[in-house]
């Protein structure tokens, strides 16, 4: 009941601090957001250039030997790039958005619970259990 009167009482300084906090958390969250969209953007230009060296290397193979060797070796540096530049995206919105939401939902869940919470002093009587009695030890 403390507690419950407590966050009614400080309501007026404690609700603006934790909506601006999630609100900078949910901010946050979109620009990660858009930078995973962006690095699968890069990714795909990436891999089209490859694609297209790699096709352009194939078809001068026989006309400029040197010229197509070089363009076989950009298009596998390109699909390096590429490649990781995918995981990183993967990783990017697997792992860090959606626990960037997670925190954002878990303080709201905080803030407007009204769970009764345990107390740390318990009472130990009932909790312990006696193991054996006197006359099974003697």
């Amino acid at each position: 009941m403390l507690e419950l009167f407590m966050k009614i009482i400080f309501f007026p300084i404690w609700f603006p601090i934790i909506l601006v906090i999630s609100i900078l958390l949910f901010v946050i969250s979109i620009v990660v957001a858009v930078l995973g969209f962006s690095v699968f953007v890069v990714f795909a230009t990436l891999f089209l250039a490859a694609l297209i060296l790699g096709c352009v290397g194939f078809f001068n193979i026989f006309t400029n030997f040197f010229t197509s060797l070089l363009s076989f070796g950009l298009t596998l540096i390109l699909f390096g790039f590429g490649l990781l530049l995918l995981l990183f995206g993967v990783a990017l919105c697997t792992k860090i958005i959606p626990s960037m939401i997670g925190a954002i939902s878990s303080i709201f869940r905080k803030m407007f619970s009204l769970k009764k919470k345990k107390s740390n002093y318990q009472n130990y009587s009932d909790t312990t259990k006696e193991i054996t009695t006197y006359e099974e030890i003697n």
